[in-house]
């Protein structure tokens, strides 16, 4: 029932602040020999409620959970950044930038 609940905060996490991902691949005389790849979550995530805890025939649970938010927090989200806190959190203002401590808000994706 543990697994279940953190499973679903995973969840939920990553449907509000998304997921980053790092991937390494390995090339030698033009065939590729090892890819890997890795996901990561690091976000805060307060206010979120259990709505369901339900177990299932095979000794498993399902969660089912919710999250209030607000517009301010999709603003705050969206905001661009201060030239000081690009240098602090390793150019993340920039437009299109990747680097740990970003948040990628609904102006990530662009085309140029």
């Amino acid at each position: 029932m543990r697994a279940s609940k953190l499973d679903a905060y995973r969840a939920l996490t990553e449907e509000v602040y998304g997921v980053r991902i790092t991937s390494n691949s390995t090339v030698s005389a033009l065939v590729s020999q090892q890819d890997s790849f890795r996901a990561y979550v690091d976000a805060y995530l307060r206010g979120a409620k259990i709505l369901t805890v339900t177990p299932l025939a095979d000794g498993n649970y399902e969660t089912v959970m919710e999250l209030e938010i607000s517009n301010q927090f999709y603003d705050a989200l969206n905001q661009p950044r201060l030239a000081s806190n690009m240098l602090l959190s390793g150019g993340c203002g920039i437009k299109g930038a990747v680097g740990p401590g970003c948040t990628y808000g609904a102006g990530f994706y662009h085309a140029e």
